[in-house]
C-alpha cells in the first residue's frame, strides 16, 4: 500500500522528490516512489540507488519477494512483473474481463498481486457490466487471472471498491472504508476487510470502528499488521515518525494485536515550507525564467517540473480562452492560431498530453484528441527536444487515422484497438515535462 506522499518525505528529510507516492519493500528494506517521471529506487533512509524511467505513470506496487515486483499503470489495464536484479520488466498484461462475467470494454485495475505458488494476479478491478453506444454499467470487483492458461476466475462480485490493498505471506487483503454523506461532509460508518489466500478462497472481515475512526491506517509490512495511529504521525513502513503512544493494531482476521514501532524516529520532525507552484499570476507579471531562477534550483526543478507543467497547463488554458472569446471563436478552433504564444500553445499541447495520461492512460488522449490536436503536441514536443515523446505521438496518430479509415463500429474491435493503443504507454520513457519547461526557461532568458 502507499506508506507515504512526497510531502511527507519532504517533513522528514528535507529532501527534495518528484510528485508521486512511496511504497516500502519490507525485503530489501528500502523505498520505492512511483511518480510520472518514473520510478525512484531507494535504500531505507531514502538516498537513490537507481531511476528506472520505464516505469512512468504507475500507480500501485507489491513486492513480491528480494527480486520481483508487480505495478498496476495509473487508470489503465496494465499490470508489469519488473525484474530489481535485471533491472527490466519481465512480464506485462493487460488485463480484460470475459463477457461471462460483464463486457469488460472499459477495465481499469486499482491494484494487483503475483501469487508464486499459482502464478496468477490477484487483482481488483472496475469494468464495464453492460456496455452498448448508448448506455453503460459498471461494476467492481476482486479476480484472479491465470498466467500460464489465460484464464480469469471471479473471486468477489460486484461491490468491491477498495481504499487500499496490502499482503502478507500468501495472503492478499482489501481494505474498504464504508461513509455516508452528513451535513455535507462525508462519515466513515464501517470498514471491511476481504481477504483471498493463495487457493483463492475469500473471507470477509467486518472491522469494530469504535478504535479507528479518525486514525490514520498504514500497513506493517515485517508483522502483516494494519496499525491505526495519530493523523499528525507517519509510518512509512520501517520508522515510526512521530510521539504519539496510542495504537491500534488489527490482524488480517480481524484481531487486535499488541502494537509498538520497532524504530521510532528520534529526531523532530522538520518544518517544511513549500511554497505553491502557481504559474497563474508569477508567469503574467515576471515569466518563467525568473519564477524558476528564483525558486527552484536545478535538482527542484526536476522533482516539480510535472506540478509546474499543470499550473503551466492551466495558466495557457485560461489565456487561450481568453483570446479566442476575443476573436469571437471557439478554443478548438483557435488553436493554431497566431495570436498564441509560443509559451501557450507549448503549455497548452504539452500539458493536456500530461493531463490526460494520468487521468486515463495513452489511449485516453488519442480517444478525446484528433489531427490537428496531434499535430500541434507533436510540434511542441519537436521544439522542447522531446522527440521520443514526439515520435510516439506520431505513430498513435497514424494508428487512429488507419483504425478511423476503416469505419469499423465493432465494439470488440474498437476494445482490441484502444489496447494496442494503451501499449504505446511503454514507450514514453523520456521526461519531457522537464524538457519542456527547461527550454521554455531558456527561450525567456
Amino acid at each position: 500500500m502507499r506508506n507515504l506522499s512526497v510531502w511527507n518525505v519532504e517533513k522528514i528529510l528535507k529532501k527534495k522528490f518528484p510528485f508521486g507516492f512511496w511504497f516500502y519493500n519490507p525485503y530489501l528494506k528500502q523505498h520505492v516512489l512511483l511518480g510520472d517521471g518514473g520510478a525512484h529506487f531507494c535504500d531505507k533512509d531514502f538516498n537513490l540507488l537507481f531511476k528506472e524511467p520505464k516505469l512512468r505513470y504507475m500507480e500501485t506496487a507489491q513486492f513480491v519477494d528480494d527480486d520481483l515486483c508487480v505495478f498496476v499503470k495509473t487508470s489503465s489495464s496494465s499490470v508489469i512483473i519488473y525484474s530489481i536484479q535485471k533491472k527490466e520488466i519481465i512480464y506485462r498484461v493487460s488485463l480484460r474481463i470475459p463477457k461471462k462475467y460483464g463486457e469488460g470494454k472499459t477495465c481499469e485495475v486499482n491494484c494487483a498481486f503475483y501469487c508464486k505458488k499459482t502464478n496468477s494476479l490477484i487483482f481488483n478491478v472496475w469494468y464495464d457490466h453492460v456496455y452498448t453506444t448508448e448506455w453503460r454499467a459498471s461494476k467492481h470487483g476482486i479476480f484472479a487471472y491465470d498466467i500460464t492458461n489465460k484464464k480469469y476466475t471471479e473471486i468477489v462480485p460486484d461491490g468491491v471498491n477498495t481504499d487500499e490493498c496490502f499482503d502478507y505471506k500468501d495472503t492478499y487483503a482489501f481494505y474498504v472504508s464504508h461513509s455516508l454523506l452528513s451535513e455535507g461532509k462525508a462519515c466513515t460508518i464501517g470498514f471491511d476487510l476481504y481477504v483471498v489466500d493463495s487457493n483463492l478462497s475469500v473471507k470477509k472481515v467486518q472491522l469494530d470502528t469504535k478504535h479507528l475512526a479518525g486514525k490514520t491506517m498504514d500497513f506493517d509490512e515485517e508483522r502483516g499488521l494494519m496499525v491505526f495511529h495519530d493523523k499528525e504521525d507517519i509510518f512509512d513502513g520501517y520508522m515510526y515518525y512521530g510521539d504519539g503512544t496510542e495504537f491500534t493494531a488489527i490482524d488480517l482476521d480481524g484481531n487486535e494485536q499488541p502494537w509498538k514501532p520497532l524504530r521510532r524516529y528520534q529526531k523532530k520532525l522538520q518544518t517544511v515550507k513549500r511554497s505553491e507552484i502557481d504559474f497563474e499570476d508569477y508567469i503574467d507579471k515576471n515569466g518563467i525564467d525568473e519564477y524558476v531562477a528564483k525558486n527552484l534550483s536545478e535538482e527542484e526543478l526536476e522533482g516539480t517540473a510535472e506540478e509546474l507543467l499543470q499550473s503551466g497547463y492551466n495558466w495557457a488554458l485560461n489565456k487561450i480562452e481568453q483570446k479566442a472569446k476575443t476573436a469571437g471563436a471557439e478554443l478548438y478552433d483557435f488553436l493554431g492560431n497566431e495570436q498564441i504564444a509560443e509559451v501557450e500553445g507549448i503549455l497548452y499541447s504539452v500539458g493536456w498530453l500530461q493531463a490526460e495520461i494520468e487521468n486515463g492512460g495513452i489511449e485516453q488522449y488519442f480517444s478525446n484528441g484528433d489531427k490537428k490536436e496531434f499535430d500541434l503536441l507533436i510540434n511542441a514536443l519537436t521544439a522542447v527536444g522531446a522527440v521520443e515523446t514526439a515520435g510516439v505521438i506520431k505513430k498513435g496518430a497514424r494508428m487512429v487515422a488507419n483504425f478511423n479509415k476503416k469505419e469499423n463500429s465493432e465494439l470488440y474491435e474498437r476494445d482490441k484497438f484502444y489496447e494496442r493503443l494503451e501499449k504505446l504507454g511503454d514507450d514514453l520513457t523520456e521526461d519531457y515535462a522537464v524538457l519542456t519547461i527547461k527550454y521554455l526557461v531558456g527561450k525567456a532568458q
